[in-house]
C-alpha cells in the first residue's frame, strides 16, 4: 500500500550543497582565464550564479509536483517528440562552438537539447519497461522501440558530433533495460551491431578518434599523452592530502585550460586535498545509493524505472567525468554535475533530482516491502526483487 512521507531530505540537501558549491569552485577556477579573456574577475562566476538560482527553482518545483503527471501519454510523447525534433534540427538551427554543433543560441543563453534528450530517454524506456508485453517475450511491442528510439537519438547526437554524450546515453538505455525483466538476449543481439559501427564512427578520423589515440599513448607513456589530462593530474598531485587552500590552486593559471568545465574535480582536489575530493566522490556515490534506494521502494513500477535511470543517469556523469579527470579514461567532454560551468546540464540535472525527490515522498515504508511483488507486477525489475530480501 501506498503511503505518502516526508521527502528523502538526505538528497535534497547534498544536491543542494553540490549546487552551491558550484559558483565557488567556478570563481576560484575562471578568474584567470576571465582576465585573459578581457573579462572582469567574476564573470563566470555571476553567470553561474544565475543558473543555479534557476536550478534550484526547477529542484523544487519539480520536487512538488505529483508523480501522475509523469505518467500520461502526452507528457512522455510530448518530451520524446521534442527531444528528436530539437536534435535534427540543430544541422539547420544550431550554433557550431569549436568544431560542433551541439547548441541552440537564444539570445542570452546557449541551449543543448542533448541534455534534455536524457530524460527523455529515461520516461520513454520506464513506460515500455511496464507494459505487458515485456514479460510475453513480445519483442516488436517492447524492445523494438527502446531500440530504435535509442538508435536514432544516438545517431544525431554523434553527428554533432559528441560520442561522450551518446556513450552515455547509450548506457543509460541499456542499464535501464538490464535490471528489467527484458530477455538477455534480446539486449546483447540488439547491441551487438553498436561495436563495429562504433569502430567505423572513430575509424573516420577527427577529434575525437585523436583524442582516444592520444590516451592511449599517454598509457604507455605519460610524457605523449594528453596534455589536458597530464595538467590535470598535476592538479590532483599538488594537492595532496589536506589541499593547498581555496582560490590557491596553480593549475588555474592557464595550465589547465578552461579549468572550470569538464576539469573542475582537478580545481577541487587541488585547492582542498584529497580530503576535499573524496567528500564529493562520497556524496555523488550516496546520492546514486539513495536514488536506489527510492527506486526500490517506489509507489510503482514506472516510477521505480524512473528513479533507477535517474540514478544510474547523475553516476554515470560523475563517474565518467572523474575518470577523465584522473586519466583513466579518454577525455569525453562530460561535465562534474552540479558543479562543472554550464547551464543546460545543470538545468536538466536539477529537474532529475526534482523527480527522484517527488517519488521519494511517496514511497513505501520498509515493512510494506513484503508485498512488493505483488503491488509490482511482472514489470518488476531484477533490482527490486534482490534488494528486497
Amino acid at each position: 500500500m501506498k503511503t505518502t512521507q516526508s521527502v528523502d531530505r538526505l538528497i535534497g540537501i547534498i544536491t543542494i550543497l553540490l549546487i552551491v558549491l558550484g559558483p565557488l569552485m567556478v570563481f576560484s577556477s575562471s578568474t584567470v582565464y576571465a582576465g585573459a579573456l578581457k573579462k572582469p574577475q567574476a564573470y563566470f562566476f555571476e553567470a553561474q550564479l544565475k543558473w543555479d538560482l534557476i536550478a534550484v527553482v526547477f529542484l523544487l518545483v519539480f520536487s512538488r509536483l505529483p508523480l501522475n503527471w509523469l505518467k500520461k501519454q502526452w507528457v512522455i510523447l510530448g518530451v520524446n517528440g521534442a527531444s528528436i525534433v530539437l536534435l535534427a534540427g540543430l544541422f539547420i538551427f544550431g550554433k557550431t562552438i569549436n568544431g560542433a554543433t551541439r547548441w541552440y543560441h537564444l539570445g542570452f543563453v546557449n541551449f543543448q537539447p542533448s541534455e534534455l534528450t536524457k530524460l527523455a530517454l529515461i520516461l520513454f524506456f520506464a513506460d515500455r519497461l511496464t507494459r505487458p508485453g515485456l514479460e510475453k517475450g513480445d519483442y516488436k511491442q517492447t524492445a523494438l522501440p527502446m531500440f530504435a528510439w535509442l538508435g536514432l537519438s544516438m545517431l544525431l547526437i554523434l553527428k554533432q558530433p559528441d560520442l561522450g554524450t551518446a556513450l552515455v546515453i547509450g548506457m543509460i538505455g541499456v542499464a535501464m533495460m538490464f535490471v528489467s525483466r527484458l530477455r538477455l538476449r534480446y539486449i546483447v543481439l540488439s547491441i551487438l551491431p553498436a561495436f563495429p559501427l562504433l569502430a567505423l564512427y572513430l575509424g573516420r578520423g577527427g577529434y575525437q578518434a585523436e583524442r582516444i589515440k592520444s590516451w592511449f599513448l599517454g598509457l604507455h607513456d605519460p610524457m605523449h599523452g594528453p596534455d589536458q589530462v597530464m595538467q590535470s593530474i598535476v592538479g590532483l598531485a599538488n594537492g595532496g592530502v589536506t589541499g593547498v587552500g581555496f582560490g590557491e590552486s596553480r593549475q588555474k593559471l592557464l595550465f589547465l585550460p578552461e579549468a572550470h568545465t569538464d576539469f573542475i574535480f582537478s580545481i577541487i582536489s587541488e585547492e582542498f586535498g584529497l580530503i576535499g575530493g573524496t567528500l564529493i566522490l562520497l556524496a555523488f556515490l550516496t546520492l546514486v545509493i539513495r536514488g536506489l534506494r527510492v527506486a526500490r521502494r517506489a509507489p510503482d513500477a514506472f516510477s521505480s524505472f524512473v528513479a533507477y535511470g535517474i540514478s544510474i543517469y547523475v553516476g554515470l556523469y560523475a563517474f565518467m567525468n572523474v575518470a577523465v579527470v584522473t586519466g583513466v579514461m579518454p577525455t569525453t567532454g562530460l561535465p562534474l554535475p552540479f558543479i562543472s560551468y554550464g547551464g543546460s546540464h545543470l538545468i536538466f540535472m536539477s529537474i532529475a533530482m526534482g523527480v527522484l525527490l517527488s517519488i521519494s515522498r511517496e514511497t513505501t515504508p520498509v515493512e510494506n516491502h513484503a508485498s512488493d511483488t505483488k503491488r509490482f507486477g511482472k514489470a518488476q525489475s531484477r533490482f527490486t526483487q534482490s534488494l528486497v530480501r
